[in-house]
């Protein structure tokens, strides 16, 4: 009885090492129990070959997007700067209105680059937050900051009601976090609506609510919405490109936190940042 509890217990711990991808030793016999503890291994050898090519394959599409990004860069800069002449000369309407419009394409497709080579290295890994406890007063002010100039250009009003509390957070990568969902709710928001800010401090981690007064999410739309480049078919006719909740979801999963929607109605999004430095 003795020997089939302490074997039972070895191969519970085996379970436990292969869950969180640790290595582990076997002993071999003709046991049951060492045919078991065989089976373990390769199990997670066959897991870690899994994680490594996984692994790879992030690295390798991040190295492309950044091969992409760069072989860009210098003709989005000579379009940036001919239509910026362009704008500076005397055109007639209809030519003015086509500057314009080149004006607006690059500056997307800059801001589009942007974001797929920062969601490539956050999902890869290459990208490093450093986050630390500190009081949330000045990631709201920075998020709220770098959203007014949108939210006055449509009449909209971000009331913020944040008590006196700490998470833990880097403040360059959370605050872009918390303003594209900003931007998302100013978006999609009736004009002369209000966005409200809420914080809510939990056992775990510390919630900041973003609602808003628009039309809220599709049911069924909600698993995906996170998604690289979804974009739901009720909102295809507004501008956008699908990446800006994408690439929040990412940078708060790098620092151990998460990012949920639901009907309010409205949209209300919640992100969850640890409290502690230890699950981080």
């Amino acid at each position: 009885m003795f020997k089939r509890r302490k074997r039972e217990d070895r191969l519970a711990r085996l379970v436990d090492a292969i869950s969180r991808g640790q290595p582990f030793s076997v002993t071999y016999n003709e046991s049951l129990s060492s045919a078991l503890e065989s089976r373990l291994m390769a199990i997670w050898r066959r897991q870690e070959w899994q994680k490594a090519q996984l692994a790879e394959e992030r690295n390798r599409s991040a190295a492309l997007i950044a091969d992409i990004a760069h072989q860009c860069k210098t003709p989005l800069a000579n379009l940036q700067l001919y239509s910026d002449l362009l704008s500076e000369a005397p055109l007639a309407e209809a030519q003015a209105a086509q500057v314009d419009a080149l004006l607006a394409q690059t500056e997307k497709l800059t801001f589009l680059l942007d974001a797929l080579l920062k969601g490539a290295r956050l999902e890869a890994g290459l990208i490093t937050t450093k986050p630390e406890k500190a009081a949330l007063f000045p990631l709201i002010r920075q998020a709220v900051s770098a959203s007014q100039p949108a939210a006055r250009e449509k009449g909209i009003r971000i009331k913020v009601e944040a008590p006196e509390t700490f998470a833990c957070y880097d403040l360059k990568w959370t605050a872009e976090a918390l303003a594209n969902v900003l931007d998302n709710a100013i978006k999609y928001a009736p004009a002369e609506s209000l966005i409200q800010v809420a914080v809510l401090p939990l056992s775990f981690y510390t919630r900041i609510d973003v609602t808003d007064q628009g039309p809220g999410i599709i049911p069924g739309e909600e698993a995906y919405i996170f998604n690289r480049f979804y974009r739901s078919a009720s909102v295809h006719q507004s501008p956008g490109v699908g990446l800006g909740l994408y690439l929040a979801r990412e940078i708060l999963a790098a620092q151990k936190g998460y990012i949920t929607v639901q009907n309010v109605p409205g949209a209300c999004f919640s992100l969850y940042l640890p409290n502690q430095a230890e699950s981080v």
